[in-house]
């Protein structure tokens, strides 16, 4: 039977699935979101967690494992909806009874280990003794790293290395960094068994959490020991604590550490910029994530994942903080501006416009969209929006009302450029903007067009995608006149 694609959401996340057919069943769909990590969900989510249905207004209507996709008169086009029964990490109803005599300088912990092999891959915890350095040997950029050995196993076999982060975080970060460590070994292993020229492997980690520690320091990421000289490492944290591997000669024990030493040696051989003429001049830190940036002037706008908007001045080869924005309830994902007016566009669906001369104000609310805004831009007469309601909203700048809306694209827009826009479909569309027409839709990356970029005279167009390519295309022949482009995310497969 020939394959087809699903649509599949989980909160705020849409992924689609290739090669499935009628007959594949919700618990074949199951299995293949838990295994192939395709959402973000709570550590120690198990297969049988997973629920995939519809929704009924606000009622979430679940399908029984056993339906298929013909069952549910799946059609195309239609997205499933997944959600979370329960996480079972945090049931302590489940914690070993910790009833271990105490040996000298030893203390008392749950080891919890994640088996990515099962069918129901969960977290199963045992109770076990350790002893821990209490100076740790090497530190990362933000991490620990101390010796510990398990007391229950030989002395050779119980060596390992615990890493601790430097400032308190969350459990949960501590269980997702095994997680995914472990369900990286297990396809390293699947990817093996084709006796590739060079094999690739994951060392094995586990969560290990203190019992009688009353400090911060109460839980900590742990994997097998490795002969040789940790080294701080200068990129950024991983599961691994920041810290670089061993220089051993025991490559068959940490495979995955050589792989990715060649990969960095490869990525500077390839890099064709002179770094001596590259320089840092200022960093600013302490704030939340950064999901949109905008430069006018020496002013430089940034929106926050806390919802607002910050106001940088550059003097003196420094950027200081001028002024905070606040207003959105939601992330702030796009900005612009023209000579009058600052535009930013959030996840609340809404559009805020400030006065630029007076920044402090907001002096307008656009409504119309009914999901997140990902893009905003500008041009002398009208500002752009795009959602991932999958539209395109054209608002006039005189009255500040919405002129007209494009429809066209199947999935969410993501970035627009006046003259040319792009999305979740994996296309770029070309509007007029005088007709409201779609004149053109240009194919030819095979995963999301992330951002758009117009070039020499608006003769060309940028743009970059997910597929990890940066395509340009030309339209000064095609009598292309004032237009807007757009992009979206559906693999084209007859174009890879």
């Amino acid at each position: 039977m020939t394959g087809f694609k699903v649509w599949f959401s989980y909160e705020d996340e849409e992924v689609e699935l290739d090669d499935l057919n009628l007959d594949t069943t919700v618990s074949a769909l199951r299995k293949i979101i838990h295994e192939g990590k395709i959402f973000h969900f709570p550590y120690g989510t198990s297969q049988t967690d997973i629920q995939i249905g519809t929704m009924s207004g606000d009622k979430f209507e679940k399908y029984k494992a056993r339906n298929t996709l013909d069952d549910i008169q799946y059609k195309m086009g239609d997205t499933l909806f997944v959600k979370v029964k329960k996480s079972k990490v945090s049931d302590n109803s489940s914690i070993p009874t910790l009833n271990l005599s105490i040996i000298e300088n030893s203390e008392r912990v749950i080891k919890w280990d994640y088996n990515p092999y099962t069918t129901t891959a969960q977290w199963s915890c045992t109770a076990i003794l350790v002893r821990m350095e209490q100076v740790p040997f090497a530190e990362g950029a933000f991490r620990k790293a101390y010796h510990l050995q398990d007391l229950s196993r030989a002395e050779a076999q119980g060596r390992y290395v615990a890493k601790i982060g430097k400032k308190p975080s969350p459990r949960a970060s501590y269980f997702e960094d095994v997680k995914m460590q472990m369900i990286a070994k297990k396809w390293a292993d699947k990817y093996n068994e084709f006796k590739p020229p060079k094999k690739i492997d994951f060392l094995q980690s586990c969560v290990l959490e203190f019992v009688d520690r009353t400090s911060n320091d109460v839980i900590c990421g742990v994997e097998p020991y490795v002969e040789g000289q940790y080294r701080n490492a200068v990129s950024a944290n991983t599961s691994s604590g920041g810290l670089k591997p061993p220089d051993t000669r025991e490559r068959s024990k940490s495979k995955s550490y050589e792989i990715e030493r060649e990969r960095q040696e490869k990525k500077k051989e390839q890099s064709s910029w002179d770094i001596n003429s590259i320089k840092l001049i200022d960093t600013i830190k302490g704030y939340h994530n950064t999901s949109a940036l905008c430069i006018c002037d020496n002013q430089v706008f940034t929106g926050y994942s806390d919802n607002s908007i910050r106001v940088f001045e550059y003097k003196n080869k420094t950027l200081e903080l001028t002024q905070t924005l606040k207003g959105h309830e939601g992330p702030v994902e796009s900005i612009c501006y023209n000579d009058q007016y600052l535009f930013s566009g959030s996840s609340d669906h809404s559009i805020k416009v400030w006065d630029l001369k007076k920044l402090g104000r907001c002096i307008f609310t656009l409504e119309g969209h009914d999901k997140p805004v990902h893009t905003v831009v500008v041009n002398d007469k009208y500002l752009f929006s795009g959602s991932s309601d999958k539209t395109i909203k054209i608002w006039d700048l005189k009255t500040l009302e919405c002129k007209i809306t494009l429809e066209g694209h199947q999935r969410a827009v993501k970035s627009l450029c006046v003259s040319g826009h792009a999305s979740d479909d994996n296309t770029i569309k070309i509007w007029d903007i005088d007709t409201h027409r779609c004149l053109i839709t240009l194919e030819g990356h095979n995963a999301t067009v992330q951002c758009l970029a117009l070039w020499e005279d608006k003769r060309y167009l940028l743009s970059c995608s997910h597929d990890q390519t940066i395509r340009l295309w030309s339209w000064a022949d095609a009598g292309v006149g004032s237009v807007v482009a757009s992009s979206e995310q559906i693999n084209n497969d007859e174009n890879r």
